[in-house]
């Protein structure tokens, strides 16, 4: 991890320096166009040749909707998964646009994700098309726009069957966002005491009602190879720390600073996306049955980054440097566990 380590330095010396500088471009889009290319240009991840192989075989394989139209498409115009990432890079390079245009600093946010978990969207293709059009809905949840936010949540799903799981905490954490006043924040404990039993609940039936609901037979094969050999109590307790900590840290800003944000539709954001972060309560107990539920922490804490983003210029200082402490260490211990042979994947 030598040179990915060297490179992160020289993102975050980059990411200062943009900061003082007072070209608007660079101090919000300057790490984001650096580390976009490790994707686009991406042919070393170990996945690569296997997504080959289904564009080769898009028009028979059993693969999502979404995904398949896309390889079928790039395949018919003569294209490889390398167009496929290019087309990916593009689609996030406009997410990421949505959300950075209105922050203080965007490029500190890049290169959290950049640490973790953007190798494993290198690797994980149709997932990152779901995740990103997850994040377009969310976005667009919180300004009202209900036909759009609707549309990337069909779209995401029909990339990965888990958009199923993302649209429901989607939905779930637009509950009780409506009102956007300070008051109604303090409605939102409502909300806490809700996921709290319903993860008590899940976490003490679960993995029976699962098992009871693939008994039927109702599902494509592909569900069954993320089935759970065994618990994974070890990867359970390192998100759910996580999360709990990030809870709790945004809970107290939120309640502090919700009343500050102008904006009536940045204040929703906010409510929404913390209440996004209460779901990876409900689903921390899928790690008792779900061997790839990290997909949706993964999920949460690009929320957590973009969230940070948003917030950042209601903030004092002390809170500003807390956050952004923990977030740094949080995305420093995601890559750590991870295990994955950075330089060798993304250079």
């Amino acid at each position: 991890m030598g040179i990915f380590a060297v490179w992160t330095v020289a993102l975050l010396l980059l990411s200062f320096l943009a900061a003082s500088v007072g070209v608007r471009f660079l101090k919000k889009y300057l790490v984001l166009l650096i580390i976009l290319p490790s994707l686009m240009l991406n042919r070393e991840n170990p996945d690569f040749y296997a997504f080959e192989l289904i564009l080769s075989q898009a028009y028979g394989r059993e693969i999502e909707i979404g995904y398949a139209w896309l390889a079928q498409g790039v395949a018919a115009l003569g294209g490889s998964h390398g167009e496929v990432l290019i087309l990916l890079g593009i689609f996030m390079l406009f997410t990421f646009w949505r959300y950075f245009r209105s922050m203080q600093e965007p490029n500190f946010v890049a290169v959290m994700y950049w640490i973790y978990p953007f190798i494993l969207d290198i690797i994980q293709v149709r997932n990152t098309f779901m995740m990103l059009c997850m994040l377009n809905s969310l976005l667009d949840i919180g300004e009202g726009r209900k036909f759009r936010y609707l549309a990337w949540m069909v779209v995401g799903i029909l990339f990965h069957w888990f958009g199923l799981l993302f649209a429901g905490g989607l939905l779930f954490g637009a509950f009780n966002t409506s009102s956007t006043s300070a008051a109604s924040w303090r409605g939102g404990k409502t909300k806490v005491v809700v996921t709290i039993s319903l993860s008590l609940l899940n976490i003490l039936f679960g993995r029976a009602i699962f098992k009871a609901i693939l008994n039927l037979g109702l599902w494509p094969d592909a569900i069954y190879l993320y089935v759970a050999r065994e618990a994974n109590i070890g990867q359970a307790m390192f998100f759910g720390t996580m999360l709990l900590v990030a809870v709790a840290i945004y809970g107290v800003i939120i309640s502090r600073r919700l009343h500050s944000v102008p904006a009536k539709v940045t204040r929703s954001t906010i409510q929404l996306m913390y209440g996004i972060l209460l779901t990876g309560f409900l689903v921390v107990g899928c790690f008792l049955y779900l061997e790839e539920m990290s997909r949706y922490f993964r999920y949460l804490w690009l929320v957590k980054f973009m969230l940070y983003g948003i917030v950042y210029k209601y903030i004092n200082w002390k809170e500003k440097t807390v956050l952004a402490i923990f977030l740094f260490g949080m995305a420093v211990l995601g890559a750590y566990f991870s295990e994955l042979p950075y330089d060798d994947i993304i250079f």
